[in-house]
């Protein structure tokens, strides 16, 4: 009598494997929120960096003044672009949208607003001259600078402090 051999898995092959796979996953958790908070921090910056260049770009575009608001306390890292007469030329990013626990730093400290002229370039002194986004969750910290008068924006690390490297804050 011939014996036939069985296509499956046995109960502790099963229970062998979901104990593997659940030991690899509390490793790898910690890694992948840390993965998550990382890039809550470069999206925030990123969105402002393309918001004030919105704003100097329809400034030239319209040849008028154009004014940058960053949010304040919750929705520090919410924005919106205005024209002369205070109309929304485009409003993103709401308080609590993909940046929670993502925090915005200025300076000067109070400032949040920054007006553009139909030459692109900042308009009066005290407006914003640098933003540090970061989190409590994560090490990064990114910054974005505005130069003033002429009104070069730039996405930079603090961190860095190499003199030529590209990535090292100005200000």
């Amino acid at each position: 009598m011939l014996k036939q051999k069985s296509a499956g898995f046995t109960l502790l092959e099963l229970m062998i494997t979901v104990v593997i796979v659940g030991i690899l996953a509390t490793i790898a958790l910690p890694s992948f929120r840390e993965l998550i908070d990382r890039s809550n921090v470069r999206s925030s910056a990123e969105s402002v960096l393309n918001a004030l260049q919105l704003a100097r770009g329809e400034a030239v575009r319209r040849n008028e003044h154009i004014t940058f608001t960053l949010g304040s306390g919750a929705g520090a890292t919410s924005w919106k672009v205005e024209d002369s007469a205070g109309t929304k030329i485009q409003e993103s990013r709401s308080g609590g949208e993909g940046s929670a626990g993502v925090t915005a730093t200025t300076t000067p400290a109070a400032a949040t607003n920054l007006i553009f002229n139909g030459f692109g370039r900042v308009v009066g002194a005290g407006g914003l001259s640098t933003i540090v986004f970061g989190s409590a969750a994560t090490t990064l910290t990114v910054q974005v600078e505005i130069q003033a008068p002429g009104g070069l924006i730039r996405m930079c690390d603090p961190g860095v402090t190499t003199a030529g490297d590209p990535r090292r804050c100005q200000q």
